[in-house]
């Protein structure tokens, strides 16, 4: 009996066993998770996220919804801790604001992080004012009044993202679940 070892030789060229590039350029180490590009990544926020309380360049945390795994082995576990950032805080014409965020890495469970990039998500303010200055239901505030008064001044606590605006907050509460998309490929090394 013969054994051709040509094809196994050319099959050891193509995979090499320490190291693998993906086809975005990256080098990923044997055994790692590669979570392409494209993917979404369900994340609930752990505090609220305000256009009043978080300018741009502000962090956030939130929690992992779904554990990130191959087969048996967990790379991220439920809940795990994920980085946040506010990319922008703007105030439109009328009066109501909007908040973009997005983010930037991912605790695991030996305590190091793997950096992650998103798209944005952006929330704008709905109109929070209605009839003899009662909170609309759907509005998102939770039963305070967030717009600013004219002079200035504020109304039930809400501080102004800058002096005289009258902008109306846009608000992320706490426990919001989110669906980010991943905008590069995302590599968790082994633990």
């Amino acid at each position: 009996m013969r054994i051709d070892f040509r094809g196994l030789a050319l099959i050891a060229l193509l995979l090499p066993a320490a190291v693998i590039v993906c086809g975005c350029g990256q080098k990923i180490p044997e055994g790692a998770l590669m979570v392409p590009r494209g993917s979404t990544l369900s994340v609930s926020t752990v505090g609220a996220i305000s256009s009043l309380d978080n300018p741009a360049g502000s962090g956030f945390l939130a929690s992992l919804d779904v554990p990130l795994t191959r087969g048996e082995l967990v790379f991220a576990p439920l809940g795990s801790q994920v980085d946040g950032v506010v990319d922008a805080v703007e105030e439109t014409p009328e009066g109501l604001s909007s908040i973009s965020i997005r983010l930037t890495s991912l605790r695991l469970p030996d305590g190091s992080s793997a950096s992650l990039e998103t798209n944005p998500i952006t929330r704008n303010a709905k109109s929070a004012v209605g009839v003899a200055g009662q909170v609309r239901a759907d509005s998102g505030i939770e039963g305070k009044i967030t717009r600013l008064a004219e002079v200035g001044g504020a109304v039930g606590g809400a501080a102004a993202p800058d002096a005289g605006s009258t902008a109306v907050a846009a608000v992320i509460p706490a426990g919001s679940t989110m669906v980010f998309t991943l905008a590069k490929d995302l590599i968790i090394p082994l633990q």
